[in-house]
This record gives C-alpha cells, sequence and structure tokens, in this order.
C-alpha cells in the first residue's frame, strides 16, 4: 500500500486476496478462495502522520 495523510494512492493486495473497493480514505481486500472474507483498510491523519486501521470481517451471506 502507498498512502499519505490525503489518500490512499494504492492498494497492492497479497497473493489470494483481491482489491475490491478504493476510495481516498478506506479500501477493501477480499479473498480469491473465499469472498466472505474480507479486509477493511481506513485512513487517518493524526498530527500529520498517516495511520491505517485494519479491520477483519467475514460475512455469512
Amino acid at each position: 500500500m502507498v498512502f499519505d495523510c490525503q489518500r490512499i494512492r494504492s492498494l497492492s493486495p497479497a497473493q489470494g486476496w483481491s482489491v475490491h473497493e478504493q476510495e481516498d480514505d478506506e479500501g477493501e481486500f477480499r479473498s480469491d478462495t473465499d469472498s466472505h472474507v474480507r479486509l477493511k483498510v481506513e485512513l487517518d491523519c493524526a498530527r500529520g502522520v498517516p495511520q491505517l486501521q485494519v479491520t477483519t470481517r467475514e460475512d455469512d451471506d
């Protein structure tokens, strides 16, 4: 991933994952083997330092 306080510039998934969504301040990866497994990435900036928060989610759809 490449990011700064303004936006996420690029998302590069690890092997076995795909980029599902990408916006300026958030993105989402999905597992290639199970599309219900997701990693959400959120960008924040604290005192001029970019920070990412990554959360996992598994849907039961």
